[in-house]
């Protein structure tokens, strides 16, 4: 991303300046609805679902999820929220609601919730090296700024994962939660990884 800007006059505080225009850049990038988010939500509903489906019929391993996910729709069955699905009765963008319930179950050392999270971290920290990447930012010490309703979550080893593959591709790089009062928190993924991980 590159902005430029003309000052009226030359009597201006430049930092103060520059940290407010910086703060209006951040809202208006951070803060909008990522297409990119919105689509790996769904398909950490729709993996979900697979699990859940897979759990029942055997082909799966066991977790949790087989009974949450169609509790979470007023269902008795996984089967019945396919069904539901594809006979209409359930529109298909409500599978991206699933997302605070895997993050749930996976805090409550379910390990197929859990490598469901570990493929979004994945799938974030992929998007965010591919922004800095193409910003040519990869050497920088750039700020990566998480936004967005997934990251209303408390999940520690969610954040710690991305973090470290942040880090891993851009070590001068920082990953920050931005928080709905604005505030940013640091991810610092040595520190996260020290902590246990969070229980509902």
């Amino acid at each position: 991303l590159k902005a430029d800007w003309l000052y009226v006059t030359n009597a201006v505080d430049w930092n103060g300046c520059h940290g407010a225009i910086r703060q209006a850049l951040l809202e208006a990038f951070a803060l909008h609805k990522s297409l990119g988010v919105q689509q790996t939500l769904f398909a950490m509903g729709e993996a979900a679902l697979g699990a859940a489906v897979r759990a029942r019929d055997g082909r799966g391993a066991p977790t949790v999820l087989e009974h949450r996910v169609p509790e979470f729709f007023g269902l008795r069955r996984p089967l019945d929220v396919t069904n539901a699905l594809y006979r209409g009765r359930l529109p298909q963008r409500r599978l991206l609601e699933l997302s605070p319930l895997v993050f749930e179950v996976a805090g409550k050392s379910d390990d197929v919730a859990r490598s469901i999270v570990d493929r979004l971290a994945d799938e974030v920290a992929v998007m965010a090296l591919a922004m800095l990447r193409r910003l040519h930012l990869l050497r920088s010490d750039a700020d990566v700024v998480l936004a967005g309703g997934v990251f209303r979550t408390e999940d520690r080893p969610f954040y710690a994962r991305i973090a470290a593959r942040v880090a891993s591709a851009a070590p001068h790089a920082r990953a920050l939660r931005l928080l709905l009062d604005g505030l940013r928190v640091l991810l610092d993924a040595p520190a996260l990884r020290s902590l246990p991980a969070c229980h509902a």
